[in-house]
Order: C-alpha cells, then sequence, then structure tokens
C-alpha cells in the first residue's frame, strides 16, 4: 500500500470522525435550544401546560343565567333549570328538551334509558333537572347542551309550577 492509499484511508477516518463530532453537537446544541424554549414556555416539568391532567371543577350554571351560560360556552358544564317542554321529532329519532335558554338533545339511546328509570318525556314539564354536558351554539337551534355518553341527566324534584 502506498502512501496515495494510506492518505486516502486516513482522510476517509477523518471524515467519519468529522462529520460524527458535527452530529454530536449539532444534536446537544439542539437540546440546549430545546431545553432553553421549554423553559420560555413553561414548560419546566417536561409535560405541556394543556395536556397536564387537571382536576376538573365542576362548573354549575343556573338555566336563567344567561350571562353565566355565555362565560361557559365551550366548557363541560352542570346546567341546573326547569324544563319548559318537550318536543319529539320521531322520523329523526331526537327528542330535545327546552330548558330556559338552552336545548338539550336526546337521541334514542337516551330516551330508552330514562323509560327504563320509569321517566316518561311526555311527562317531565315542569320539574327541576341537572344536566352534564358541553355548551355549544348550533347554528340553527342556539344554546345546546352536548351531551357525552357518561353525561348525567338527574331529576332532581317533581314538578313544581311551569
Amino acid at each position: 500500500m502506498g502512501w496515495l492509499e494510506r492518505m486516502k484511508e486516513m482522510d476517509i477516518v477523518k471524515l467519519r470522525i468529522l462529520v460524527f463530532t458535527l452530529l454530536v453537537f449539532s444534536f446537544l446544541f439542539a437540546l440546549a435550544l430545546l431545553k432553553i424554549g421549554a423553559e420560555r414556555l413553561g414548560l419546566i416539568g417536561g409535560v405541556p401546560p394543556l395536556l397536564k391532567l387537571v382536576e376538573d371543577k365542576e362548573i354549575v350554571v343556573k338555566g336563567d343565567d344567561i350571562d353565566a351560560i355565555n362565560k361557559s360556552l365551550g366548557k363541560k358544564v352542570v346546567v341546573e333549570d326547569r324544563i319548559k317542554r318537550v318536543d319529539s321529532y320521531p322520523d329523526e329519532g331526537l327528542w330535545v328538551v327546552k330548558l330556559t335558554y338552552i336545548s338539550v338533545p336526546l337521541g334514542e339511546e337516551r330516551v330508552w334509558e330514562l323509560r327504563k328509570k320509569g321517566i316518561a318525556l311526555d311527562s317531565v314539564e315542569g320539574m327541576a333537572v341537572r344536566v352534564e354536558g358541553v355548551l355549544k351554539i348550533h347554528p340553527i337551534y342556539g344554546l345546546q347542551l352536548s351531551l357525552s355518553k357518561n353525561s348525567n341527566l338527574n331529576f332532581v324534584t317533581g314538578r313544581v309550577g311551569r
């Protein structure tokens, strides 16, 4: 092996060392920048604040307090109110419980669960209800409380006027 071939081998080894060194330093530099950015964003604990599990405090909203309802739009709340009326749309398999300002749509499964408990939607007008869900604005129906599968629909008292 001549000196030219040895030189080529040494250059390749030096080039590999140089590339590896640059990779290591750029990785360490990226980690340092990430740590600085995380500190500035308040992510020192390693988990973004939006992803941290926060104890959900129950937000209770009275159904006739329109200011509290507007402040709670998009949030999971518990609404306490009296049922004004119940509209049924059998073709769509939908029942809508109308509260003072909010409507609560109920599907066939939810109505079936209520019937199992002995509650007929025809006779719930005037009853106090406590409903858990997310407040939204529906483009057609206005203020609407969307129930999730594990949301509660509790009838607090019997009829006391309308």
